[in-house]
């Protein structure tokens, strides 16, 4: 189960890292003795908010040394973790985890219990956690092995820098209310679009690479009959709420939900307050970023997404 944040009403919360009903305890490399109960491949699953989601957890001798990577759907790639620690009690992993462009140190403290793994997955920065439970597999996914060629791969490549939660925000004032979307690096060769042209009819998109986009009003917005409030959270704060882009028969949707700090494979329904359908449009030149706008338009203004070939946008009146 995930805690909340005083500040985030639905957001991922922090539990601090510290694996629930056990004590933090001084860490030392794992040996071989100490790691025979983990070897293998499990299984971890979590919940996020109301939200599943498994994770593959592989343990494993390589060369006569413990080595472990993790794959999770927030993190396609198998990635290699740099730190396989002892506790007084169970273990504690730890690694430079790439989501979706971002970089974050997080860690994995669990014990065994009845053969099973019993823990913690979260960052550093507490920016998200989760209590987990996972189940050994019968065969070996043979991750670290692939997690061990692409970091070997990376190291050998030119680095770049990069920064946290990094985004870029799209924002035009009516007056003296501003309105503006939040939203992250998206690409056309990425998993996240695949993931977009795989969305199924009647689903919200999920895409690993970023946190979710963001909306932030200071007025009132009518999208036909669909009203978006101002002041959602509070009297002196603007209307916030997360937009996720929704496949119908047809076309797509913007949903309009008031869990507005979630990553962007965790949408929740039940926090769905509104929906649109968008009008869609052909673009002379490609785009090979998901990008949005906010624009005037004749009675009010017009929110615009673009990703490939394709522009899909919603009208708005100003109340």
């Amino acid at each position: 189960m995930t805690k909340m944040t005083p500040g985030l009403r639905a957001g991922i919360a922090t539990l601090g890292l510290v694996v629930i009903g056990l004590p933090a305890l001084a860490q030392n490399a794992l040996s071989k003795a100490d790691a025979e109960p983990y070897l293998g491949t499990w299984t971890l699953s979590a919940d996020f908010n109301g939200n599943p989601i498994n994770m593959t957890l592989e343990i494993a001798l390589i060369e006569d040394e413990v080595k472990a990577a993790m794959r999770a759907i927030i993190s396609p790639q198998p990635q290699l973790i740099d730190e396989v620690a002892k506790a007084e009690m169970g273990i504690d992993l730890a690694w430079e985890a790439d989501l979706g462009g971002n970089a974050m140190r997080v860690h994995i403290k669990a014990v065994l219990e009845d053969d099973k793994l019993i823990g913690t997955f979260g960052d550093e920065s507490g920016f998200f956690t989760a209590e987990f439970t996972g189940e050994r597999e019968a065969e070996a996914a043979d991750i670290v092995l692939a997690a061990a060629a692409a970091a070997a791969e990376k190291d050998s490549a030119p680095q770049t820098s990069r920064r946290f939660g990094g985004t870029t925000v799209a924002s035009y004032k009516f007056g003296d209310a501003e309105v503006s979307v939040a939203f992250g690096k998206l690409e056309l060769e990425s998993v996240d679009h695949r993931a977009f042209v795989d969305t199924a009819a009647g689903s919200v998109y999920s895409f690993p690479g970023s946190r979710c986009f963001k909306l932030q009003t200071e007025a009132e917005l009518h999208f036909g009959d669909t009203v978006v409030a101002a002041h959602n959270f509070g009297p002196d704060y603007p209307g916030t709420y997360s937009l996720w882009l929704k496949k119908s028969k047809d076309g797509w949707s913007l949903v309009f939900n008031e869990e507005a700090d979630v990553w962007g494979t965790m949408h929740n329904p039940g926090a769905d307050v509104g929906e649109v359908a968008l009008e869609i449009a052909s673009l002379d030149q490609a785009a090979n970023e998901l990008t949005f706008e906010v624009v005037a338009g004749a009675s009010g203004g017009r929110i615009k997404v673009a990703w490939g070939e394709t522009e899909w946008s919603a009208p708005f009146r100003i109340q």
